[in-house]
């Protein structure tokens, strides 16, 4: 039996085949976050039916955004035109197979926890810092979601002049200095000692932000993915100083913050959503 696993992003998306917890043929490409509806759609569809064969039996999706009960997407701020959108129900009517879809978030920790760096740990927090700023939440081995599918919306969470996702993802180097990571991290690898000092800035705001995760939640581990953790050497001094400041000294000593290492961890994870994974 194989499974299709898809995590969308606002600015990529990746999908593969997932066979005997084995990743195959994956299919990466540029999302238009701005585009219609139908855009998107049709472009989840092609990518789909680029890896569809008689073996695929479900399919797992990770969405920036909140999920129903009925794979209805709302508050997807990044990827503004799918709200509202039944996209469960549609893909399931194109591919006649049962479709599971989970705040993306939550597919990286669940990842994590099966397949990545957190599979001897039982409290873990996985934190994406691309687009936007989410985090998946694992409590005693098992996901929790919330009341309404918005637990680990920290990014939403008001700090300073905006809130938590404006000053720890990348919209932070671009409305604040009008530069994209990846061109701050090629700077700050040729010692450019602006761009070192825009990621320390940064680094302190993201240890502001995870010193409210721990001291929310305590768990064994936090582990970070997205694009702006490829730039974890350039913040990691000063974010760790910025959290030292935050939490206990007890706590600080525990806790474990590192970065993914695996590629396509979202894309295992969201597979994992076609599985009773909680039972």
């Amino acid at each position: 039996m194989a499974i299709i696993g898809i995590d969308l992003g606002g600015t990529k998306i990746s999908a593969g085949i997932v066979k005997n917890k084995r990743l195959t043929k994956v299919i990466t490409q540029k999302t238009d976050s701005k585009s219609s509806k139908n855009k998107i759609i049709n472009q989840i569809s092609k990518i789909i039916e680029e890896l569809f064969d008689s073996s695929v039996k479900s399919i797992g999706i990770g969405v920036p955004g909140i999920v129903d009960k009925n794979g209805v997407l709302y508050e997807a701020v990044n990827i503004p035109s799918l709200n509202k959108i039944p996209l469960k129900k549609n893909l399931e009517k194109k591919f006649k197979i049962p479709v599971f879809i989970e705040n993306d978030a939550n597919c990286f920790a669940l990842g994590e926890k099966y397949y990545g760096e957190a599979k001897k740990y039982k409290n873990i927090v996985g934190v994406i810092i691309g687009t936007g700023l989410g985090a998946g939440i694992i409590i005693d081995g098992n996901l929790y979601s919330g009341t309404n599918g918005s637990a680990g919306e920290f990014g939403q969470i008001i700090y300073l002049k905006h809130n938590i996702e404006y000053y720890c993802s990348g919209k932070f180097f671009q409305k604040e200095y009008k530069i994209k990571g990846e061109i701050l991290y090629e700077k700050a690898s040729k010692n450019n000692s602006k761009s070192v000092k825009i990621f320390n800035e940064y680094g302190r705001h993201l240890g502001k932000a995870l010193s409210l995760i721990i001291n929310s939640i305590d768990p064994d581990i936090i582990i970070l993915g997205g694009s702006v953790s490829k730039s974890f050497k350039f913040f990691k001094n000063s974010m760790l100083k910025s959290l030292k400041e935050s939490i206990y000294k007890t706590t600080f000593r525990n806790i474990k913050v590192i970065v993914s290492k695996k590629k396509d961890i979202a894309v295992l994870g969201a597979a994992l959503l076609c599985f009773n994974y909680n039972k």
